[in-house]
């Protein structure tokens, strides 16, 4: 039997820009301890070998602590004689392949397949191929070239790649993109594939996303980790295996109503969240929280204060026992009735009438084609584009006649 890892989507050295100095300290020091039980997990197996589906690094920069910690954990495998497969993706092509690594690490560094053999002690055969991004923005659709199955050994095909339909995520791009047709015409015993950070299998098919090991922000929620992969006389066996130190969740509450204070709130609110948290499998001092608050209250005045957040924040992280809480404000609203508002302010009303209906005043109808919601819109009908937006500008009319704008 032929044991891998199967790991994508790391990208050391990610400038993880738009957080405070503390967390993006803590994110990399997670990433190094995450790869570190790849290895450790990849040694207790005794595995043949570990594949690297991409975007190991996150770009060229490559600092040197980032650069002596990878050599080193690396090493540890060559000790055991096991190999390393890895195929560059979009984030750290061949063109920018500065590291030499050692004789057990195969790059896959062309842009057509090469192939590796590995040998078990019965001297039966698993055949790995693979190919590389040759830059960053590698667009053909290089699964094509790869050949088929024809013999009876096991075979393994590795690629950073843009499945199509698999994402909506216009950030993914079309790097390396191919089908699912593609993929199954070569009839592979398993597709090992990196780009997507969310782990995932395409239906019953042998073709599977590692995702990445570490979540790096608030979009990579959950357990994050590889597969491990056993191939043998009985098929093929896929496990997922976690690997990440950190965590992220989000969380939405519905805050309506009123309060008789804000420490009532305050405690309120803690109950809410302990609640939604309760049996969440992953230990709250390792895991950073996002809660997108929602809903008309009377403290939506006291929650447009940043000092007041950071105060809630800082507080609640620490009752809570998390390692961090952020809030989400955009849908908190004032407890104000539109209706009522409409029929105390004429001005008010003459305007959504208009806004209504923007045809019957051409001057009206040109300046509002102006605004930077019609960018990108200019073949759609004025009132229609306006009706899509019309919850929001009442909620903004609302904030505004409340006491402030927002």
């Amino acid at each position: 039997m032929f044991k891998f890892v199967h790991i994508a989507d790391v990208h050391f050295d990610a400038p993880l820009s738009g957080k405070n100095p503390q967390l993006r300290k803590e994110l990399k020091r997670s990433q190094r301890e995450a790869f570190s039980k790849v290895i450790d997990f990849s040694l207790a197996e005794e595995v043949d070998g570990l594949i690297i589906a991409g975007d190991l690094f996150d770009n060229e920069r490559i600092s040197l602590e980032t650069e002596k910690f990878l050599m080193e954990s690396l090493n540890r495998l060559r000790e055991k004689n096991i190999h390393v497969f890895y195929a560059p993706g979009n984030h750290d092509p061949v063109v920018q392949m500065k590291m030499r690594f050692e004789d057990h690490v195969h790059i896959f560094d062309r842009d057509i397949p090469t192939e590796y053999v590995i040998r078990d002690k019965k001297d039966r055969e698993c055949h790995i191929l693979g190919v590389g991004h040759m830059n960053e923005k590698e667009h053909r659709n290089l699964i094509r070239k790869f050949p088929g199955k024809k013999e009876n050994h096991p075979v393994i095909g590795v690629a950073h790649t843009m499945v199509e339909s698999v994402s909506s995520d216009p950030r993914k791009g079309k790097y390396l993109p191919t089908t699912l047709e593609d993929l199954l015409e070569k009839d592979y015993d398993y597709w090992a594939l990196g780009h997507i950070h969310q782990g995932q299998q395409f239906k019953n098919h042998p073709i599977y996303y590692s995702g990445t090991i570490q979540g790096l922000d608030i979009s990579e929620t959950g357990m994050k980790g590889g597969n491990l992969i056993k191939l043998g006389k009985n098929g093929l066996a896929v496990e997922f295996v976690p690997f990440n130190t950190l965590y992220f969740q989000q969380l939405s509450l519905d805050i309506s109503g009123e309060y008789s204070s804000d420490y009532d709130f305050y405690n309120i609110l803690k109950g809410m969240i302990s609640e939604e948290v309760e049996g969440v499998e992953f230990p709250a001092s390792k895991t950073l929280y996002r809660v997108e608050l929602t809903g008309r209250t009377n403290q939506w005045r006291y929650l447009k204060i940043p000092e007041n957040i950071a105060y809630i924040e800082a507080e609640m992280t620490r009752d809570l026992g998390f390692k961090s809480l952020e809030f989400k404000l955009s849908k908190v609203l004032p407890q104000v009735d539109f209706e009522e508002l409409l029929v105390d302010n004429g001005i008010l009303k003459e305007v959504m009438t208009l806004i209504a209906s923007p045809e019957n005043d051409p001057k009206l109808t040109k300046a509002i084609r102006q605004l930077k919601t019609f960018e990108g819109l200019e073949t759609r009908d004025t009132a229609a584009v306006l009706k899509e937006r019309e919850e929001d500008l009442k909620n903004l009319m609302m904030a505004y006649f409340a006491g402030g704008q927002s």
